[in-house]
């Protein structure tokens, strides 16, 4: 009768002690946060990025998240008599939203372009070097995003209209991305 009962309660122990860790398992699961990662050409880059996307909100592919991004461009023109290099490194900051719950959405958004540029040119007559840490612009963003509900390719155009800080003037843009979207 002893070992019987012995038996029993070492059977409702272990058999607690797998249920409870289900439990555990299961309880303390969040969904994950939706990311993408994507080359952007032209966009709230101006020529090329690389871009980090996160929605806010966990296990959804929709509503308010953030981008950011680092990009840049390089260009050098010569001749026998003077040359002329200028280059440029492109990091936007946005806040955006995507209304459509699943694969489909449209994205907006608003966010500002800062960067790093030099200008270095020689010549016989004058030789100058410029370099400068500066906001390009603020931007807004309108425009469509495929993206997988859990991983695999994401894609993405858009306009970005920039508003110029000099000449206060609206200047049109577009841009393109693709991408890996996972959680």
């Amino acid at each position: 009768m002893k070992n019987h009962i012995l038996l029993i309660a070492a059977f409702s122990v272990l058999l607690s002690t797998s249920i409870f860790a289900q439990y555990d398992r299961i309880a303390f699961e969040k969904p994950a946060f939706h990311k993408n990662i994507t080359l952007e050409l032209a966009g709230s880059h101006l020529l090329w990025g690389l871009n980090y996307d996160m929605r806010l909100q966990r296990g959804r592919n929709d509503g308010f998240g953030f981008k950011v991004g680092f990009g840049g461009a390089r260009i050098s023109l010569e001749n026998e008599e003077a040359s002329l290099s200028a280059s440029y490194i492109s990091v936007p900051l946005e806040f955006n939203h995507i209304l459509g719950k699943r694969r489909s959405g449209l994205i907006t958004g608003i966010g500002v372009l800062a960067g790093f540029g030099s200008v270095r040119g020689m010549s016989p007559d004058d030789n100058f070097n410029l370099r400068g840490i500066g906001i390009a612009g603020p931007y807004a963003s309108v425009g469509y995003r495929l993206q997988p509900l859990d991983s695999g390719f994401t894609f993405q155009v858009n306009l970005n209209p920039f508003l110029s800080i000099r000449s206060a003037r609206v200047l049109p843009y577009a841009g393109i991305s693709i991408g890996y979207g996972f959680k």
